[in-house]
């Protein structure tokens, strides 16, 4: 009976999990992909069982990865850093895999539980990866479920697989059993990996008596000379064992979770509809998780392109980061463009004067940025990428206010860019008309495309945007007027429907492409005034699905583009659209809420995709608060059925709005200047009405 009630309450517990799964042995269910523990440096999945098997899930390994040690070449493969494993037996028999399991994320506090059921015995573990240190810290918790005694025996076995040019040994050091070793790949890198159980072996033996809780924590500590701080990586590994000794599980994860409640409670963001903000709220955590000291790569994983940076991807991460008002991790994004724009500007110009051809940053690169390491294919020849870095780095301003900034990183960046369309890419055609010359727009639509429509609008939104931070700044006044007329040549010459209606993805294109609403999102430059761009976002919200996949295969809308319609159509003032896409988008969750890049039955690709996450909390942030021809717009994109809701959000004015609706009113509506030239008193708008101040 009590073995029964402890099932009982053991899945009563599971079902009430907002993120979490549960099972009754075997292998977890249709669509399963372990949850993601990360600090933007360490990444991993851990298993239902609270390890890392050698299972392939959608073709992610359960591995350890240490964003920027990899290998040699074009592939560059992220190094595997080994596998954890706990052991366990019962009884003096090996305890195997739970005859019932729960698996949860906790993204709050960024954890993983995982609670399994032996045979008289209940096993939680924990596993959190720290915020502020390469630690992950371990804990495993045993309690009697049968009114018996049992002899329980646990350890943590962690593993490093042989590879051609990682090379080193195990060795034993009192408490602390440690692998010291190099990689000979992109760099010669010493480091370390220590496994750390504090106040006793690795290897506990005890005797569970009923009613008795006990714990083991284990701890794996990282460190290497990578980063070249001070003392070899075996001295600070030394000094962080001994920090861990002092502080234990409960001191590391305090610190720990204080960090991510700092971050969430940068912003706020309470809507009705729980999935969307499941999707929301995990979204959050996953951009924070991929938010490294580089750019922010799509997934620190080697399905993932190995970790490595594209220029179009970030935009979304970066856009999803900074209008949920997380603006210091959001800056790391133009910041590391910034640091690595010599070799941009070496690759546009490499004989002339440093930014005489503007920059050209690679479509692919490692943390250095003075490479190209995608594989051979057409996607080489995009271009479209200058334009959302300009984005990225004119966004971090409209948001964050911060104008020394600018004027020290942004603005190069965005000038920069502009300067590569305009130096490079322009054609000019007579009668006030000009087009960008023959590239690859997206891939969906094939290599060499004249006019393509959505490389067209990155082109005119970097030199807009150059122009705008150049007024701010007092600088390069003839330039700016230059770049004004040649975006105004360009957006004359966009590519349309033969009827003259619509823009298309390219001229004489009859394909579909989301691409056609780019002049809304990722880059605004129109709005519900530009007849050809409505009616080009009308026209592909009725044929979507039938291009609504990044590849062509497929019969639903992925969460990345099902995310960029929400966006673009808030932009157009739409109240019903929006939400629609938005839900599309929370359908296709994976069972902790995660984001996949495909995720329909019989076809799923890429889980924990961050481009979608960015994308998707992005596009909910828009629906809350947006500016829209100047005007700032509380709930533009709410549907009108969401009747309570609330959000603290910046806007991309330079003011943070803190408002409150309930039964459809606003009961609470306070605004913030973040900027000097910004102010508090804006125009503003609620269905449609004068709002606010």
């Amino acid at each position: 009976m009590k073995m029964l009630i402890a099932i009982a309450s053991f899945l009563l517990c599971v079902a009430a999990s907002a993120h979490g799964v549960r099972d009754v042995g075997g292998m977890p269910p249709d669509g399963y992909c372990p949850p993601l523990i990360s600090n933007g440096d360490l990444n991993m999945l851990v298993d239902w069982w609270g390890g890392q098997g050698t299972n392939d899930y959608y073709h992610l390994k359960t591995e350890v990865y240490w964003q920027g040690r990899r290998g040699v070449a074009r592939n560059a493969e992220l190094f595997g850093f080994g596998r954890f494993n706990p052991t366990l037996s019962i009884d003096g028999r090996d305890a195997g895999l739970p005859r019932e399991w729960c698996q949860t994320l906790d993204v709050t506090n960024a954890v993983v539980v995982c609670e399994g059921l032996y045979p008289g015995v209940r096993v939680e573990t924990d596993v959190f990866c720290a915020l502020h240190r390469n630690i992950i810290g371990i804990r495993r918790s045993f309690a009697s479920t049968d009114g018996l005694p049992h002899r329980v025996a646990c350890g943590l076995d962690y593993a490093i697989k042989p590879h051609l040019r990682l090379v080193g040994e195990w060795c034993q050091a009192g408490e602390v059993r440690r692998y010291v070793g190099r990689t000979y790949g992109h760099r010669v890198i010493d480091f370390t990996v220590s496994v750390l159980s504090p106040g006793g072996p690795a290897a506990r033996e005890f005797v569970l008596e009923p009613g008795d809780r006990k714990t083991v924590e284990w701890f794996v500590v990282f460190t290497d000379s990578f980063e070249e701080a001070t003392g070899s990586p075996a001295a600070r590994a030394d000094a962080l064992c001994a920090d861990l000794r002092q502080c234990g599980f409960d001191g590391l994860f305090a610190e720990h979770a204080r960090r991510w409640r700092a971050y969430y409670a940068e912003s706020r963001v309470n809507v009705p509809d729980a999935r969307i903000q499941r999707m929301y709220d995990v979204a959050q955590y996953h951009l924070r998780c991929n938010a490294g000291r580089w750019g922010f790569p799509v997934g620190i994983f080697p399905h993932h392109w190995q970790g490595k940076y594209f220029g179009f991807d970030e935009t979304y991460m970066h856009d999803g980061l900074v209008a949920s008002g997380h603006f210091d991790v959001a800056r790391r994004c133009p910041d590391w463009r910034y640091a690595v724009m010599p070799w941009a500007q070496k690759r546009q110009g490499y004989y002339q004067k440093p930014g005489k051809y503007g920059a050209r940053w690679m479509w692919m690169s490692l943390e250095d940025g003075d490479i190209d390491v995608a594989g051979i294919g057409f996607w080489m020849d995009h271009i479209f990428a200058m334009g959302t870095i300009a984005r990225s780095a004119w966004t971090q301003w409209q948001y964050s206010g911060d104008r020394d900034w600018l004027a020290a990183k942004g603005y190069p960046v965005i000038r920069n860019c502009a300067l590569f369309f305009r130096n490079n890419w322009i054609v000019e055609e007579g009668d006030g008309v000009a087009r960008i010359g023959r590239c690859t727009d997206l891939e969906r639509l094939g290599p060499s495309r004249d006019r393509a429509f959505m490389t067209t609008c990155g082109a005119i939104y970097a030199m807009r945007a150059a122009a705008d931070a150049a007024a701010i700044l007092s600088t390069n006044r003839e330039e700016s007027v230059d770049f004004r007329a040649a975006a105004d040549r360009l957006e004359r010459g966009l590519p349309v429907s033969k009827d003259g209606t619509r823009y298309v993805a390219y001229e004489n294109c009859e394909e579909e492409s989301v691409g056609t609403l780019a002049g809304l999102y990722p880059f605004p430059i129109f709005g519900a005034d530009n007849a050809r761009q409505v009616s080009a976002a009308r026209h592909f919200l009725a044929v979507g699905k039938s291009a609504g996949n990044m590849y062509p295969m497929g019969k639903s809308v992925c969460p990345w583009y099902a995310g960029k319609m929400a966006a673009s159509l808030v932009a157009l003032g739409d109240r019903s659209e929006p939400f629609r896409w938005l839900t599309e988008a929370a359908g296709a969750q994976g069972l902790f809420g995660e984001t996949w890049e495909i995720n329909e039955p019989g076809l799923r690709i890429h889980p924990w995709f961050t481009t979608a996450s960015g994308t998707c909390a992005y596009a909910l942030a828009q629906m809350l608060l947006a500016e829209i021809d100047g005007v700032l717009h509380i709930a533009p994109g709410v549907p009108t059925a969401w009747k309570d809701y609330s959000f603290s959000l910046p806007a991309p004015n330079g003011v943070w709005v803190d408002c409150e609706v309930k039964g459809g009113e606003i009961v609470k509506l306070e605004f913030r200047a973040l900027r000097k030239d910004a102010s508090a008193k804006v125009p503003c708008l609620f269905n449609g009405k004068p709002c606010g101040n």
